[in-house]
């Protein structure tokens, strides 16, 4: 009679360990969808899945994820899937939460050059880059941009001056 009582004590612990290992996962994707559409969103990125990816860092960042990653990864997925002026306004939103953001300004720079508006590009690059890099950082962004323009002439000027084959 004795072992009856310990045998269902065990098996009654046993079977609310198992639904307890059961429910954890299920709980934690209820607990923090944002987390977990983020994550999902990390893996469609690095697979190349870039117009899969942009919905689900949207949602991850309207969840609440904080990450400027997050950020720069969205507009990562919006070039990637080709929709340019989704990628320019993340930029721009980057941009305005990250006024020091090099990166940011370089990718909205490329953005702005790609579709034909260089001279706003390159005042882009001149207007707080010129305080963080110093003379080749920005002499190969500003040729990059150049080149992207399709301003060859130009960039290679630049490429030279990197160089130090001209002045």
């Amino acid at each position: 009679m004795r072992f009856e009582v310990k045998f269902r004590q065990y098996f009654s612990f046993a079977v609310l360990a198992v639904m307890l290992c059961a429910a954890t996962p299920f709980l934690y994707r209820q607990q923090h969808r944002e987390w977990v559409a983020f994550r999902a969103a990390e893996d469609r990125f690095f697979r190349g899945e870039f117009s899969a990816a942009a919905p689900l860092y949207v949602q991850a960042i309207g969840g609440g994820v904080k990450a400027p990653e997050a950020l720069f990864r969205l507009g990562d997925s919006y070039l990637g899937s080709r929709a340019f002026d989704d990628a320019a306004r993340i930029f721009k939103m980057i941009l305005d939460k990250y006024p020091d953001s090099l990166r940011a300004r370089y990718k909205l720079a490329e953005l702005l050059a790609m579709s034909g508006r260089l001279d706003e590009a390159l005042a882009l690059l001149d207007a707080r880059a010129a305080d963080q890099l110093r003379g080749s950082s920005l002499l190969i962004l500003k040729a990059r941009v150049l080149g992207y323009a399709g301003r060859y002439e130009q960039a290679i000027e630049l490429y030279k001056q990197y160089l130090g084959e001209s002045p």
